[in-house]
């Protein structure tokens, strides 16, 4: 199907009034050679306008076009519609591992952190504990 051409207002398709063309040209010319070029016009006009049929687009040329626009669009609206969705259920998974992966994080970090914390309190009991003795035997040794 060819793509529809839209001529321009400006540019009329050219046509002849065949009888007053040869009424002009028998003022000039005899009747013979007149008939002849009127004739030669009329064909070369004829042969343009046939030619012009190949590249103007005719009503049906349209309505086909049209037809074919609508079931390309309404094609490319279904794909872009079952792209989103996949998109979207690619983005709600990757939104879950994420949180997923952020809990076990959360997770580790509260079971280290109390690790941490019971490791301090082991070694403050130590230190105090060296600290008492300490501070016990100083006083035993000054009474």
């Amino acid at each position: 199907m060819s793509q529809p051409v839209k001529l321009r207002k400006e540019t009329p398709m050219p046509r002849a009034d065949t009888l007053k063309l040869f009424e002009t040209l028998r003022r000039e010319f005899e009747e013979k050679k007149s008939a002849v070029i009127a004739a030669a016009i009329e064909s070369a006009l004829e042969s343009y306008h046939d030619g012009l049929k190949d590249w103007v687009a005719s009503k049906d040329d349209i309505a086909r076009f049209q037809a074919a626009s609508k079931e390309d669009i309404a094609r490319s609206q279904a794909a872009t519609k079952e792209d989103i969705t996949q998109f979207q259920a690619a983005t709600k998974e990757g939104i879950a591992q994420f949180q997923a992966a952020t809990k076990e994080d959360i997770a580790q970090l509260r079971v280290s952190v109390v690790e941490t914390k019971a490791e301090l309190v082991k070694w403050m009991f130590i230190f105090w504990a060296g600290q008492v003795a300490t501070s016990f035997t100083l006083l035993k040794l000054i009474r």
